[in-house]
């Protein structure tokens, strides 16, 4: 019997035959009979080499990728020109790329050592106020010397930066002896209990302090220079939000500086502050006028602010709430106290300041007033 081509098509349609799939083999599985055993070892090496250059062409894509999107406006050969210049250095490259001048840092013994004596440059100052850019970069390169470490030696938090000066003295001490060979010294039993409540209000277990103390410290201080102060400044911008103070400045941009001074217009001197005093009853008594005459002698004193005591923008804050001197002359009033109290008193509405006749000497009515200003409550006011 004889089947038509068109029912022979059909019966293959509907009768297809699944074969298995045939496995691909790789290269250096497939054995060549008239070759040695060495030529194919060589055969197998020459596969290695070029997966070797594949890898290396990919790293290389990746560099120049990042370096487009470092410098958009390079071309792809201007990228590659500045990489075999600098010698496939991707920071010189950027560098290059972006016209800052090519800062070269030695190796070598003119290279910067790198030790645990690093974790004390957090009780130093990041970069110096009159840095060039140019040697801003230099100093952040330094930073980061150690490329076997996870942790960059560039850090952003400073002692200096908290406000807690118990902390702060806490912390010091711990990184005098992380960055010495009493690094191994265990922890007390006071020094774990001094500083719970502040890894509590960090969130941090205080258990892993004793066997990991450097990164501890590191966090906490992370957690009170930057985190708790963006808690605090989120507040402040809520409760501008709802009074529409933020609004009202966008209006009115030129009190900006009055709610918000610059640095340099906090800066106060002392005939400044001088110029503002209006005494009241200051002949009444013998003590008033031995009061005002420390008060005078305690103002010029605090121009040049020392290390570890009060300043005159301290003196302002704590007598009118603002960390600038906006006052008319003789409109900051000062009272005496009758006899009563040790520290001095401030109303900050009403910009008066009540000082503490009791003191017979200058010493003693200096400590009282710096005890007041460094740890004494403070008005409502914008830092």
């Amino acid at each position: 019997m004889v089947i038509g081509m068109c029912k022979l098509k059909d019966h293959q349609k509907s009768h297809t035959s699944e074969s298995p799939p045939r496995q691909k083999r790789k290269r250096h599985d497939l054995v060549n009979p008239f070759l040695s055993d060495s030529e194919t070892e060589n055969d197998r090496e020459g596969d290695e080499n070029l997966k070797t250059d594949n890898s290396e062409s990919d790293t290389k894509n990746d560099v120049e990728n990042i370096l487009n999107d470092v410098c958009p406006d390079a071309s792809t050969s201007e990228i590659k020109v500045a990489l075999q210049e600098c010698n496939e250095d991707v920071n010189a490259a950027a560098q290059q790329l972006l016209g800052i001048p090519l800062i070269v840092i030695g190796d070598g013994e003119n290279r910067p050592e790198s030790s645990a004596s690093s974790n004390i440059d957090t009780c130093n100052p990041i970069f110096l106020s009159d840095l060039t850019p140019e040697a801003a970069v230099l100093e952040f390169q330094k930073q980061k010397i150690d490329e076997d470490l996870p942790k960059q030696r560039f850090t952003v938090c400073r002692v200096d930066d908290i406000v807690d000066i118990d902390l702060r003295q806490m912390i010091v001490h711990h990184l005098n002896v992380t960055s010495t060979k009493e690094s191994q010294t265990l922890v007390t039993a006071s020094e774990k209990e001094e500083l719970l409540q502040y890894f509590l209000e960090a969130g941090i277990d205080p258990d892993t302090f004793p066997t990991n103390r450097e990164l501890v410290i590191q966090e906490l201080m992370m957690f009170h220079v930057i985190d708790k102060r963006r808690l605090q400044l989120n507040d402040i911008a809520k409760g501008m939000d709802e009074v529409s103070l933020t609004t009202f400045l966008i209006k009115c941009s030129s009190l900006s500086k009055l709610v918000f001074p610059e640095e340099n217009e906090r800066i106060i001197k002392a005939k400044e502050v001088i110029n503002c005093l209006l005494f009241q009853e200051r002949e009444e008594s013998e003590a008033n006028q031995l009061a005002a005459d420390f008060f005078l002698r305690y103002i010029e004193e605090i121009e040049k602010k020392q290390e570890d005591g009060a300043g005159l923008v301290d003196l302002i804050h704590f007598w009118t709430a603002c960390n600038c001197l906006q006052h008319k002359a003789r409109s900051l009033l000062v009272k005496f106290d009758g006899n009563n109290i040790v520290l001095p008193l401030s109303e900050t509405c009403f910009k008066t300041i009540v000082l503490p006749t009791k003191h017979s000497s200058f010493e003693s009515f200096k400590n009282s007033m710096d005890m007041a200003l460094k740890f004494g409550a403070h008005g409502f006011v914008f830092n």
